[in-house]
């Protein structure tokens, strides 16, 4: 697998529960993205199918979301009922 194809463009869509954005609060609506590996978009909303596309891709990029979008993420049942090697692996991966 060349480094393009490795790369997965990420954003996540949330309800704020207060008046400012709060990755530790808030909820999760939608996990947008866009792989290089199958040159597709895709748009989902289980927590499963959102770590096994992460896990699929080497490099994960996205705007502001080592401060927010990965704090939703972390709080996700899928993720949460993983080992923390593989927590660390999961977040180690985001790049800005």
């Amino acid at each position: 697998m060349n480094k393009e194809n490795s790369i997965l463009i990420y954003d996540l869509e949330s309800a704020t529960k207060g008046s400012r954005p709060d990755g530790n609060k808030d909820d999760f609506r939608l996990f947008g993205c866009y792989s290089f590996k199958t040159r597709k978009y895709h748009f989902l909303t289980k927590p499963r199918q959102i770590k096994q596309i992460i896990m699929d891709h080497k490099f994960l990029v996205g705007f502001n979301n080592k401060d927010y979008d990965n704090k939703l993420l972390y709080r996700m049942p899928a993720v949460a009922d993983t080992d923390a090697t593989c927590k660390q692996d999961f977040f180690d991966k985001s790049i800005y």
